[in-house]
Formats: C-alpha cells, sequence, structure tokens
C-alpha cells in the first residue's frame, strides 16, 4: 500500500503540537504534506467522542490510513475505530510520553514521524478490549453522576450504550496508582499551573493520596506466572502470608484477592517517556496481555525490604522480568510485593465502581472484563524496523 498517495484521514488531540503556538490542526497537516502525504480530512479527536466505530466507512471513502496526532491516550481512542478494518494507522507522537510510538519504534520527532506515514510498511499487533470502556476521557464520571442524581439524558444514555461496547487500548490499562496520577496530569488547569513539571508534580501528589486497593481478579488463559518474593512478618513468614496477596490456581485460571496499590494490563512494552524503560519479554504478537501486579505491602514489610534494599537496589528490567515460568512451577521475583502474569483475558471484580485508566485517560470504571485481541490494529511501522517491533 502507498499511503503518500493518499488521501488520509488526520485525527489530532487539541493539544498536539502546542509548543508551536498555533493551529496545531494546520501545523500537522502541513508537516504530513512535506513528505507527500495527502490529507483529505482534518478532525479534531472530540469530534468522535459520540461517533460509533467509522474505521469502515472512513475506508469505504477511500481514505488509504488514519493518522493521529496526539498522545498515548489520543492514539487509544482513534484506535478504537480502526480496530477489527484493514485500513492503517499511523502515529505522530505529539504528547508527553508518548508510549506506544516509543514501542512501535516511530521517530518522536514530527517529520520523522510523518516520514513513517509517507514511507513505513503496515504490520498487524495485539490490542487490548476492555468492556465497558468509553472512547471519551471522563466518560465514566459522566455516566455516574447523572446515575446517581437521577438525570440520564439521552446524551449521557447514549454515551453509557458506547462504554457498553468496548473500547480498546494499545499501551496499558491501569488500576490504582496510575489513575490518580493520570486523573491529575490532564487536567487542564493544573497542565496551565505547572507546565512542564505537571507530570513529576502530579507523581508526587499521588503518591502522597496512595491507599491500598482490596482487589479480586480472575485472569484466563495463564501461560506463565511469576509471584513476588515473600516477606517475613513479626512472627514469621506464616503469618505474612495471611497479609499479603493470595493465588488461587486452577489449570490456567488464577484467583489474586488482597490488597494492591497497582494492577496493569500491559500490549506495548515501554514505558517512562523519555526515560524509554522497557518490560522484559513483552510481544506485540503473542496474542497475551501481559499483567503486573503491585502487592500493597504491611509496614513492616516495608522496613524489611528498606534493611534489603540498604545493600544496593536490585537491577530492575531483570527483577520483573527473569522470572516468569511455566504455570506449576512459579519462580520468586526479586522485588517483594511484585507479582507478573501472561493470560489472554481477565475480569476486575472488586472493588467496584473504580475508575480505571486506558492509555493513561480515565475511560473505564470496574467491575470490568478485559482481553487481548490478537492481531487486532494495522499500524504504519519504520521500514527498516518493522521486522523487529513484530518479531518482539
Amino acid at each position: 500500500m502507498d499511503v503518500a498517495r493518499g488521501p488520509v484521514i488526520l485525527i489530532v488531540s487539541p493539544h498536539a503540537g502546542r509548543m508551536t503556538g498555533g493551529d496545531p490542526t494546520v501545523y500537522v497537516a502541513d508537516a504530513l504534506r512535506r513528505t507527500g502525504v495527502a490529507v483529505g480530512r482534518v478532525l479534531e479527536v472530540s469530534a468522535l467522542d459520540e461517533a460509533a466505530p467509522q474505521g469502515t466507512a472512513w475506508r469505504a471513502e477511500g481514505f488509504a490510513a488514519a493518522v493521529v496526532a496526539g498522545g498515548d491516550g489520543t492514539v487509544g481512542a482513534v484506535a478504537t475505530h480502526v480496530a477489527g478494518t484493514d485500513l492503517p494507522l499511523g502515529i505522530l507522537p505529539l504528547g508527553t510520553a508518548n508510549d506506544v510510538a516509543r514501542s512501535l519504534e516511530i521517530p518522536q520527532d514530527l517529520a520523522g514521524a510523518c516520514a513513517v506515514v509517507a514511507e513505513g510498511v503496515t504490520g498487524a499487533i495485539d490490542i487490548g478490549e476492555a468492556r465497558p470502556g468509553a472512547t471519551e476521557p471522563g466518560a465514566p464520571d459522566v455516566i455516574a453522576a447523572a446515575e446517581a442524581a437521577g438525570a440520564e439524558t439521552p446524551a449521557v444514555i447514549r454515551m453509557e450504550e458506547r462504554a457498553w461496547r468496548g473500547a480498546y487500548f494499545l499501551h496499558a490499562l491501569t488500576l490504582g496508582l496510575n489513575v490518580e496520577f493520570a486523573r491529575l496530569a490532564t487536567d487542564a488547569a493544573r497542565r496551565r499551573l505547572w507546565g512542564p513539571l505537571n507530570y513529576s508534580a502530579a507523581a508526587i501528589e499521588a503518591l502522597a493520596r496512595l491507599r491500598p486497593l482490596p482487589t479480586t481478579v480472575r485472569l484466563e488463559g495463564v501461560t506463565a506466572s511469576a509471584y513476588g518474593m515473600r516477606m517475613p512478618g513479626p512472627s514469621g513468614p506464616d503469618e505474612a502470608a495471611g497479609d499479603g496477596l493470595r493465588v488461587t490456581e486452577n489449570a490456567t485460571t488464577r484467583i489474586i484477592a488482597g490488597n494492591m496499590i497497582q494492577l496493569a494490563a500491559i500490549v506495548t512494552p515501554v514505558f517512562g517517556g523519555a526515560a524509554n524503560l522497557r518490560m522484559p519479554d513483552v510481544s506485540l504478537s503473542d496474542h497475551l496481555l501481559d499483567f503486573v501486579v503491585i502487592e500493597a505491602l504491611a509496614p513492616y514489610h516495608l522496613r524489611t525490604l528498606v534493611e534489603r534494599l540498604g545493600a544496593g537496589p536490585p537491577d530492575i528490567p531483570d527483577a520483573v522480568g527473569s522470572a516468569l515460568a511455566p504455570p506449576g512451577a512459579p519462580q520468586p521475583l526479586e522485588l517483594p510485593g511484585l507479582w507478573r502474569f501472561k493470560a489472554r483475558r481477565a475480569v476486575i471484580e472488586r472493588p467496584p465502581e473504580v475508575d480505571v485508566t486506558l492509555d493513561g485517560e480515565v475511560r473505564a470504571r470496574t467491575p470490568l472484563e478485559m482481553r487481548c485481541v490478537p492481531a487486532g490494529l494495522t499500524v504504519l511501522l519504520p521500514r527498516a524496523r518493522a521486522g523487529e517491533v513484530l518479531g518482539g
């Protein structure tokens, strides 16, 4: 497929290209045209909030690709419209973290990313799906407020119906600490107040608000497990076991229950934005979600952990990834309280009515189910790195 002969439909976040001081829709469209890409239509991402998935219709209109300019949240929202179709998604990473683009080896500069749209190759990657899940950020809060007030207008009812159809995520679904961080980091007033320091300020405030969540998660189609290092309690290891996470195993099913501070279902391996950290053993084509669970450690566990870390910190990438083992042969992870699983599907059963992020935006609420959609999205990749990305 020759995308350069287009045309493409361009979907832009209002924050994309904000560094230019001009209209991002004009700025980004001009950048694409300079690389020979014909731009047939330009939309702001908010125009898709109330729309049914548009990918099939865009293809029928003759568009060669849907190109999204923005951060991870915007990319995830547009992916919901093209997933399951043969319309490829091009990504121009103009957000703060851009973890999806980094995972796909897409250049972080606008000119380089536009060149991938013009000259790249297509490849199919796995994606995650959450039900209920919304395309528009903040939809769960709007729905919950209307239900509580008994004021479900036709618009709110349509929003609720769209949420029950589900939404896709390309980077990660998270419950716990990261949700509070996302809520703070994406607040418009805070962005204006803190500017480039907004992410750091949001992280500090999220940690200050941290509270353990009593959570129950059922994993299905489990292919690998790694269990966190057990920390001894005041009277020995038996007492500590009652305070931590509990795992009930049955063939390829795991039920995890206990106090957590974070649950993440990961699709693409890079996290941390410019730090470019990578979760080991995460593949874009293994048809599995990678689950990382962080246990809420008791105070005496934390004291023991501090004592152990006095000898020096562990190698975090190795600690997170090296101990994945087949079911029935779990090996201890090097980090206390950190658990990891590979599974096809999961259901968060408890706690109810708690916000969940999809690709860094609050777009879902518990209880919910999630699953991996094998090869569910066609993306435009750098020609020279496509084999490496897909072989991950």
